[in-house]
């Protein structure tokens, strides 16, 4: 009888021990954490940016974006990004850096808000920036 309760607990202790060393493995500490990295590089680090939500942070790989193109390259953005956000992470982006190419993913484009005045953020985002930096 006491075996049975055993069973439980070392099996959900052996899945948890699974499952962080499966994370240690596949989430390594030399990707780039979005946003939370960014106030530590230097200046003028990065060439290519993307800029997104959380499936611009899950689509792309920083490693080998760089390994291909041979440039510096940063994922960045978070969890339900919209429009306005966006905006404030280029103008954040562009006063220490002048990358070559800033890449919005385009989900972030369908939370198009408006504000108080009934103005599209989405167009006033698209009107009053004619180049990336």
């Amino acid at each position: 009888m006491p075996k049975k309760f055993l069973k439980l607990p070392i099996f959900i202790i052996l899945v948890l021990i699974s499952l962080l060393t499966t994370q240690a493995v596949f989430f390594s500490d030399d990707i780039s954490s979005g946003w939370q990295d960014f106030k530590s590089l230097p200046d003028d680090a990065i060439d290519i940016a993307f800029i997104g939500n959380s499936h611009n942070r899950q689509s792309f790989d920083e490693r080998i974006i760089s390994d291909l193109l041979g440039q510096a390259t940063y994922v960045a953005g978070t969890s339900g990004e919209g429009v306005l956000q966006t905006e404030v992470e280029i103008d954040y982006l562009c006063k220490t850096n002048s990358p070559l190419a800033i890449i919005i993913e385009s989900y972030v484009l369908e939370f198009e808000a408006t504000d108080e005045t009934g103005q599209s953020h989405l167009k006033y985002f698209f009107h009053h920036r004619s180049t990336a930096c």
